[in-house]
């Protein structure tokens, strides 16, 4: 991926594009298209697909990345309008030589200043899956030749105010992990001190096997004696 004169590495540009915020809320904006090319009127919008509510995740690994693309449940259709999409364009790739495909990633945390824009698919896969929350979705999977990959800049960019944006947005991510790190750290306590406390219960038991069983047999033993008392009691009399 290109990255001519920027001042933000590369690194941390798809870190916050990827995943969630602190609030939940996707960090980025993503939509598919095709373009038709033409010397006389340009190009020509032919068919374009906003990934709604999709997470987008980032992977960049030697001269290939690769995006997922995460659909909750409801949103089956427009997973399986950009799974098409997709498809098709990738078994016409050889007869589509007056198109361009393009998948472009606006991250929230850039102000729209910085775009990322992938044009040379190479594969896509697609499956349901589950969430960390159990839940039901989907999730798309698109990998691009690096080599035809670049980022967008606009004229105005404001690299300080995008500074401030991703400290302020990565400092709310810490903040929501530690949050949940101590969480975890309470739980696991709370299990810990049942499990010593099952542990200790069971150790006593295994100890002295034989104290409930000597208890009600020693009780059993002496219901006996009363009632034999009870039983052979007699009352006698006599003439003084």
């Amino acid at each position: 991926m290109e990255s001519k004169e920027m001042q933000l590495p590369i690194d941390l540009i798809l870190k916050v594009s990827s995943g969630r915020d602190s609030d939940g809320i996707p960090r980025s904006a993503s939509a598919i298209g095709i373009e038709k090319i033409s010397d006389a009127k340009g190009t020509e919008n032919i068919a374009e697909i906003c990934m709604e509510d999709a997470v987008t995740c980032i992977y960049q690994s030697g001269g290939a990345t690769v995006l997922t693309f995460d659909f909750k449940y409801n949103a089956l259709g427009i997973y399986r309008k950009c799974k098409e999409l997709c498809e098709n364009w990738l078994k016409n790739t050889e007869t589509n030589t007056d198109q361009q495909f393009s998948l472009t990633v606006a991250p929230y945390a850039l102000a729209g200043q910085i775009i990322l824009v992938f044009t040379n698919l190479m594969f896509i896969d697609g499956y349901d899956y589950k969430t960390e929350q159990n839940q039901a979705g989907y999730r798309l999977i698109l990998g691009f030749d690096n080599n035809s990959s670049f980022i967008i800049e606009t004229n105005d960019i404001n690299y300080a105010e995008i500074q401030h944006e991703i400290t302020e947005d990565l400092k709310r991510y810490e903040e929501d992990i530690d949050e949940q790190l101590e969480k975890l750290a309470e739980e696991e306590r709370k299990i810990k001190e049942y499990e010593n406390q099952m542990n200790q219960n069971l150790h006593e038991k295994l100890n002295n096997p034989l104290d409930e069983v000597l208890s009600k047999e020693i009780r059993g033993n002496e219901d006996k004696r009363v009632r034999f008392v009870e039983d052979n009691q007699t009352v006698r009399y006599t003439d003084d």
